[in-house]
């Protein structure tokens, strides 16, 4: 199935006020993906996030993966410190990993800020008071599971113990 994308105009199906039979999940990229915190260096940089230049996402993280797999009742949303212009890539990878997504939320290109703002901003202009509701996220970055949590949203930290 074709991830949608939110950041460049696409919306979500409509839904009650109330939280219906399906709301959102909120996976943040690396999260998915095993090999990013190794410290391996790899060739890609083109996919790499804004500030990281030399590592590249290669392996699934299975048991995140699986995670994501089997909430398919739920709406799959993904967002990424990555810039915008590899939306491609990200796309290409979720589908050769078969993450289902209904939506991909990316660093708009040319902001350097931070991986926090810029979650928050996308949060805050895409999903936040919005239908269907956010009721889940999975984070990487332990730095943003309190950002989340002070938004009342579930976080669960799926980062690595290097990350911390």
């Amino acid at each position: 199935m074709p991830v949608k994308s939110l950041g460049r105009g696409g919306t979500m199906p409509e839904q009650s006020a109330s939280l219906g039979p399906r709301s959102i999940i909120l996976v943040d990229f690396e999260a998915i993906v095993q090999d990013y915190y190794s410290g391996v260096k790899q060739v890609d940089e083109d996919f790499a996030p804004a500030g990281i230049q030399s590592r590249s996402p290669r392996k699934p993280a299975e048991n995140v993966c699986e995670l994501v797999r089997r909430l398919n009742s739920e709406y799959v949303i993904v967002i990424s410190d990555r810039d915008e212009r590899y939306r491609k890539e990200c796309e290409t990878w979720l589908q050769l990993n078969d993450i289902h997504s209904d939506g991909l939320l990316m660093r708009p290109r040319g902001d350097c800020s931070g991986n926090a703002n810029v979650k928050m901003r996308l949060y805050d202009e895409q999903l936040k008071g919005k239908q269907p509701l956010v009721w889940l996220v999975i984070e990487s970055d332990f730095r943003c599971v309190s950002m989340w949590q002070s938004e009342g949203l579930t976080c669960l930290y799926a980062g690595r113990s290097s990350n911390a």
